[in-house]
């Protein structure tokens, strides 16, 4: 593929003048004393794949365009590299697609970053490490993952590396592994000389950060006048966006002299801001320049070990949309909120109790002010609304409108909503809920703030848009989801979503709303939905790779693409 002069005539001459001295005067002296060695994989070849967690395909071409990214702007104008467009698939989320990458799997029963569990009866993350770890096991199924002789760095799931320390789910597990089995002292001296200069460079980077970061968490306070999610984003910024990167980068520079067969690493401080400030604010924009160094140096590492023969990828797993919160559009409601205070009528209209829209923002407002108590506050916020909006039921059928809702969990997941209907272990199909839960329905179709709802049913489920009922198995139809990239597209994503029994019964979307996309959880950036920018991806790769990456619709391709090229002998992909 590209060999080690090709690479390096990429990289600016400071970076490869400093990673020739790091590699070649102390990282592979010291590594080259260890009786340890590390053979290539079955091709007989190396791979580095740089996963750039967030950064859609439009919002790149911004950042090379303007200066942002000068490596990635150098690299995709070079005769040896190739950005091709591909696509996320559903959801467009980073669970999902890591199980398709490292593991091949396309139905991971993962509807996004949060869903709710039938039996279990509680909320699943992916931010929880025993919940992250479950979730890798299942998908695992006893398959080995595409790291199982390579490292991940900052993933949700570990790809079966050796090393799991650096990984959500390996943290779940009752003995942590921060290096590989069998480590002897040449290898640890490697490693306390990069990471001392890690724990430089990150010293040096709060430093420069916390001026600005704290003059952004008070201009972002008086824009919005809420304290939610700031505290916690001020502390990934300042320290696990700096640290994980800077960590990162260094981890697999020292893995590159190593000869590590299979490197993975995921910079996620882009999607980190992105949410809180929007994928193309200044504060994510600026991102883009520390991981575009990041990316230059690890290439620069790997040119400065060519006996290595590493080839190189940067791919994204998804994009990000702009989007209003649900909260903003709806008066400070959730959807939730929402269907508890808008009964259906007996003319089959919403009118929204406006006892029990006082009470609810009365609660809200509460709520936001105490974001350090437990988190049954939440739980306890939906009992006291549809307390208020029984009070306020005077009919029949409003009564029976608050008993079906009452049935219902829903989970806010970007600009993705999951509601869950019933006690049942499993899920609904549109022709049931429209026989048990009408109402509920009823009041998601009509709620202003929603732009697309799916559902199971028939062979590949339903959509609803504009009020209008699209067949997910039928190509009739298809131009009410057009949403600029073909409305063809957009109904095999919405099949996927509903295909997956973890998904919600109803499955409201944000997307194909006039106007902006709208997040039903509170952010301004965000993803696991079905809009352009969120779906379309790339890969950053050799231009004499075996492959058309264009093809690409699911992570599961790129799997196929690895696993083939690298983890088996000499074989070439068409």
């Amino acid at each position: 593929m590209v060999d080690a002069e090709g690479m390096r005539a990429l990289v600016d001459e400071g970076a490869a003048r400093s990673m020739e001295a790091l590699m070649g005067g102390v990282l592979r002296p010291l590594v080259r004393r260890t009786p340890i060695q590390l053979a290539p994989n079955p091709s007989g070849r190396r791979f580095c794949l740089l996963h750039l967690d967030g950064l859609g395909r439009e919002v790149l071409l911004q950042g090379i365009r303007s200066g942002a990214m000068p490596f990635l702007a150098r690299l995709v104008d070079s005769r040896q590299f190739r950005l091709s467009p591909c696509l996320s698939g559903a959801p467009s989320s980073t669970p999902a697609f890591q199980a398709g990458l490292l593991y091949g799997l396309r139905d991971p029963d993962i509807p996004g970053y949060l869903w709710y569990d039938r039996r279990q009866r509680r909320e699943i993350r992916m931010d929880r490490p025993e919940d992250a770890a479950a979730a890798e096991r299942r998908v695992a199924g006893g398959r080995p993952g595409l790291l199982e002789r390579g490292s991940a760095s900052f993933s949700v799931f570990s790809g079966g590396a050796p090393v799991d320390g650096y990984s959500m789910s390996g943290w779940a597990a009752e003995r942590v592994n921060l290096m590989t089995e069998g480590i002897d002292a040449w290898h640890l001296a490697a490693g306390a000389v990069a990471h001392s200069l890690t724990a430089g460079r990150i010293l040096g980077r709060l430093a420069r950060e916390a001026s600005s970061a704290l003059y952004d968490f008070f201009r972002q306070l008086a824009a919005v006048g809420r304290l939610q999610h700031e505290p916690t984003f001020l502390m990934h910024r300042m320290g696990l966006a700096i640290g994980a990167r800077e960590l990162a980068t260094f981890g697999a520079v020292l893995d590159l002299a190593r000869g590590v067969p299979a490197i993975y690493v995921c910079f996620g401080d882009y999607d980190e801001i992105a949410h809180r400030r929007g994928p193309r604010s200044e504060s994510a924009l600026a991102a883009l320049r520390g991981i575009d160094w990041a990316v230059e140096r690890i290439f620069a590492a790997a040119a400065a070990s060519p006996e290595n023969r590493y080839d190189l990828y940067v791919v994204a797993d998804h994009g990000q949309v702009p989007t209003v919160p649900f909260e903003e559009q709806m008066g400070g409601l959730t959807l939730v909120d929402f269907a508890t205070a808008a009964a259906v009528g007996s003319d089959g209209r919403l009118r929204v109790a406006d006892q029990a829209l006082r009470s609810i923002k009365r609660y809200r407002s509460l709520d936001r002010a105490a974001q350090a108590l437990p988190k049954g506050v939440s739980q306890r916020a939906r009992e006291v609304a549809l307390e208020a909006a029984r009070a306020s039921a005077h009919t029949r059928r409003e009564s029976e409108w608050l008993r079906q809702l009452e049935q219902a969990v829903c989970i806010d997941a970007g600009d993705v909503a999951h509601l869950y209907l019933g006690d049942e272990p499993r899920p609904l199909a549109l022709e049931e809920i429209r026989r048990r839960f009408p109402r509920v329905l009823q009041a998601v179709l009509g709620c202003p703030a929603v732009g697309i709802v799916a559902a199971r049913g028939g062979r590949a489920g339903y959509a609803f848009i504009n009020g209008a009922q699209v067949d997910l198995a039928e190509s009739a139809g298809q131009e009410a989801l057009e949403l600029g990239y073909g409305g063809d597209v957009t109904r095999e994503f919405l099949a996927q979503m509903v295909a997956i029994p973890a998904a919600g019964d109803l499955v409201a979307y944000g997307n194909g709303l006039p106007g902006s996309d709208v997040a039903f959880a509170f952010e301004f950036g965000s993803h696991a939905g079905v809009a352009r920018e969120e779906v379309e991806t790339f890969v950053i790769h050799p231009a004499s790779a075996p492959f058309d990456f264009t093809r690409v619709r699911h992570g599961a391709d790129l799997h196929e693409y690895f696993a083939q090229l690298y983890l088996r002998p000499r074989r070439t992909l068409h």
